[in-house]
């Protein structure tokens, strides 16, 4: 569709010259073959707004209007000390900076967990933004990066040690978009090409007999359906309380 074989070239179509490195995500203009947005902390936010006249009408409205100042400020603590926090790990520059990463990270995590006790999601009843940035460190955490984790930072948790925040993590993996074909079949709930099945958080592969199924711990019910929760009420997890946010209130 646009006659190139590297993303750089499109890079390129964009910035005459341009020596970089072609970064994903991108969002490219079919008709000019220019890249007109790579930032991967505002793009989500142009899917939400100016590309919302094209979305399914049965489609959530994941950057609410009302919600907007509280999710940009929790993004900036998802981001640092999730979505970073197993880069920090894996890069300090000493055993006492990655175990400091470590306790952040789980400590963060543990915050979240404490949240989810009584909020279906992070903002209560609503999908937003937050869960999506989350869930895919939440996705990804246990079989990419807590492996080889290094082990003078002490002994990793699992998201499993969270039992509100695991739980959560399997609602969205439920939720059609949230997980696509690749990372279905990282989480052994699809088969490789080859027909066999990844088998726990191992590189180990299985081959169901005919007419056996599998049920990976992605799939187990996660019970959640019942909870609800203010988005900004005080509670578990700190989510902060209408006085703590009246302070926004001119710019919603």
């Amino acid at each position: 569709m646009l006659g190139v074989k590297r993303l750089n070239n499109l890079y390129r179509n964009t910035v005459p010259g341009y020596q970089g490195r072609g970064t994903v995500p991108a969002i490219v203009d079919l008709s000019t073959g220019k890249v007109v947005n790579n930032d991967y902390h505002t793009l989500p936010y142009d899917l939400h707004t100016a590309w919302a006249p094209l979305h399914s009408p049965t489609a959530p409205d994941l950057y609410p209007h009302g919600l907007r100042p509280a999710i940009d400020l929790l993004y900036q603590q998802i981001f640092d000390d999730v979505n970073n926090g197993p880069y920090k790990i894996l890069f300090a520059g000493s055993p006492d900076a990655a175990r400091v990463a470590k306790n952040i990270f789980e400590a963060r995590l543990a915050d979240y967990d404490q949240r989810l006790a009584s909020r279906r999601y992070l903002f209560g009843a609503q999908l937003t933004d937050s869960d999506v940035r989350l869930f895919q460190t939440l996705l990804s955490y246990d079989r990419g990066y807590r492996p080889g984790l290094p082990p003078e930072s002490g002994t990793p948790l699992a998201i499993s040690s969270f039992p509100h925040l695991w739980a959560y993590a399997r609602e969205l993996f439920s939720i059609p978009g949230f997980a696509d074909e690749a990372e279905k079949i990282a989480a052994g709930v699809l088969p490789e090409a080859d027909g066999t099945y990844r088998y726990g958080f191992a590189s180990a592969r299985v081959r169901l007999t005919e007419g056996e199924t599998v049920l990976t711990s992605w799939q187990e019910p996660h019970h959640r359906e019942t909870l609800r929760g203010s988005p900004l009420a005080s509670g578990p997890g700190g989510a902060g309380t209408e006085q703590y946010w009246s302070w926004l209130a001119s710019t919603i």
